[in-house]
């Protein structure tokens, strides 16, 4: 989605944060909207990343290794200096120009509900017709 809109296919896209500024810092002349940030809006929707040792691996403490490092600081930094992602751990630098998390109005979301809305939120986004 976000090359897409990079190269004018489409005016605009759905994304996480990051790939626009991804697509900023790969030349594309692309902006970015946080939406709902007013008093009384519902305010943007936020992910964390997941990752997990499978049952059964076969090589379960360089699996747990890789996760530790993903979540110390030194794995968060190359998240956020090389992803424009939102580190997890406090005292870790933000990316020059990535707007700060606490700076923006967050949409308070039940999980729970929202998996069960799934199937109708879909039907609505191809309803109206994104891509």
């Amino acid at each position: 989605m976000r090359k897409a809109v990079g190269a004018g296919e489409f005016k605009i896209g759905l994304v996480n944060h990051y790939y626009f500024y991804l697509q900023q810092a790969e030349g594309s002349n692309v902006g970015i909207i946080f939406p709902d940030q007013g008093e009384g809006q519902v305010g943007l929707f936020s992910n964390a990343t997941a990752a997990a040792v499978v049952n059964g691996a076969q090589h379960v403490e360089s699996a747990q290794a890789f996760l530790d490092f993903l979540i110390s600081a030194d794995g968060q930094k190359l998240f956020a200096e090389q992803n424009y992602e939102y580190p997890l751990l406090p005292g870790v630098a933000l990316k020059d120009g990535v707007q700060p998390l606490d700076t923006l109005r967050l949409a308070d979301v039940d999980v729970v509900k929202a998996a069960l809305d799934f199937d109708a939120t879909f039907d609505l986004i191809e309803k109206v017709g994104l891509p």
